[in-house]
């Protein structure tokens, strides 16, 4: 007990989780305590103004508990709808293969929204993101990639004619 004590005195920021939050070893309520230490604790790098952002999330409870993902839908929904927002962008975490030349690589990344870099506020190191009138809803409309530096820098080997050059993300240029 005086162990457990001296640990709660110490560190008052766990003591007020471990207080507030009943809940904090459910799945759900770790998955928001990474992203309160991922956003608010350590800001998004590269963001314009990481202190503005939230994310919209479903959470259940019950025997299955846990977080759902927006579809589509849902996103074009809180985008038209929720107007004290001032952006609504929609991300999913995805494995791609892409081919660039002759070699093909396994990449992580994400499906995102037209406007997911402009809610953001993030500008690309080189090249473009994707431009306003790529926002549309039509899905594949617009075959559009952003790379990220790490993969530009390891598959890429940091080449400069990378960009504007067609790849192929899952046999689609």
């Amino acid at each position: 007990m005086r162990y457990g004590i001296r640990i709660l005195r110490k560190d008052p920021g766990f003591t007020a989780v471990a207080i507030f939050h009943p809940g904090a070893g459910d799945r759900s309520q770790r998955h928001r305590l990474r992203w309160i230490d991922a956003v608010l604790v350590r800001p998004l790098p590269g963001t314009s103004d990481s202190q503005r952002l939230a994310v919209i999330e479903i959470v259940t409870t019950g025997w299955n508990s846990g977080t759902i993902n927006f579809n589509f839908s849902d996103y074009r929904t809180a985008r038209d709808n929720l107007k004290l927002l001032s952006g609504v962008a929609l991300h999913t975490d995805v494995t791609f293969n892409a081919r660039a030349g002759e070699s093909l690589h396994r990449i992580y990344g994400e499906f995102v929204s037209g406007n997911y870099f402009d809610v953001l506020g993030v500008k690309p190191i080189r090249g473009r993101v994707f431009l306003p009138e790529e926002y549309g809803d039509k899905p594949g409309a617009y075959p559009v990639a952003v790379i990220s530096e790490r993969l530009w820098r390891g598959r890429f080997g940091s080449d400069p004619a990378v960009v504007g050059r067609s790849i192929h993300v899952n046999r689609y240029p």
